[in-house]
């Protein structure tokens, strides 16, 4: 009765076990996917950020990256032969994507997240080049010397590729609104010595004197108003074009009337 009674229970161990064995296989390949999502998926989610894209766009981009990564690495330590080659081309293709998508994504920057340049100049007969590998100590076809690129160089880059930037000033219409619902200024101006005020619809410095500009209050835009009123458009930048305009077809008027009077005679 007792080796019955024992033999029953090595049974019921034996059943036991391979349940717990099953279930650690189960973990293993399920529970073990999911671990390896919550790893890989923030990682991915950041080197992404970082390359300057839309967190959400990130996220939804690295979740793909992420299933993929796990798919393949999976099948790189499979059993079957063919498998294990499905894998191995699925990670050195992920691989590929992701430094030729880093590369587009980052092909612009001239900083890197901490703040550091990540190009270098040479000087050129055609001006300076911003996009010299740092590895060389001169530049590899007019043998200038390479350094660290400064704001300046970037700056002058653009301005030679896009053109020189403007800030024209605003023309300031009766119905405009100069302040949110809630007061706060949504132009600044710069008011001459003479009077003669200045409209922007950005914040900084003047484009040409170099000062700060005032966010607009209620004194500035009764001053505007005024003079539209009593016709002072010379005192308003912008404005004062049309005033020349203006000057400028009656003298037109002018001559043509005494020319019409010398034709008479």
């Amino acid at each position: 009765m007792k080796n019955i009674n024992w033999s029953r229970k090595k049974i019921f161990l034996l059943i036991i076990s391979g349940a717990l064995l099953v279930l650690s296989i189960f973990g293993l390949t399920v529970a073990g996917n999911f671990f390896a999502f919550l790893l890989v998926f923030p990682w991915m989610v950041e080197k992404i950020i970082i390359s300057g894209m839309n967190p959400w766009i990130a996220k939804a981009i690295a979740v793909v990256g992420t299933i993929l990564f796990i798919f393949s690495v999976n099948r790189m330590f499979s059993r079957n032969a063919v498998k294990r080659k499905i894998g191995f081309c699925f990670f050195g293709s992920l691989f590929v994507l992701y430094f030729l998508g880093m590369f587009i994504m980052t092909q612009d920057h001239n900083y890197d997240s901490s703040g550091k340049t990540t190009k270098c100049c040479s000087a050129t007969p055609y001006g300076t080049d911003n996009n010299v590998s740092c590895e060389w100590q001169v530049h590899p076809i007019y043998g200038t010397a390479v350094r660290e690129c400064v704001k300046n160089d970037f700056i002058s880059s653009a301005m030679n590729e896009k053109g020189i930037p403007t800030m024209a000033p605003i023309k300031p219409i009766p119905n405009m609104r100069f302040f949110t619902q809630d007061g706060l200024p949504l132009f600044w101006y710069y008011q001459h010595p003479n009077g003669k005020i200045e409209l922007f619809n950005e914040s900084g410095r003047h484009p040409q004197l170099n000062v700060v500009l005032s966010p607009v209050n209620s004194e500035i835009v009764r001053q505007l108003f005024d003079f539209l009123d009593k016709g002072k458009k010379s005192m308003i930048t912008g404005l004062d074009e049309e005033v020349s305009q203006d000057v400028q077809d009656l003298k037109d008027l002018r001559d043509f009337i005494l020319s019409m009077e010398i034709n008479l005679e």
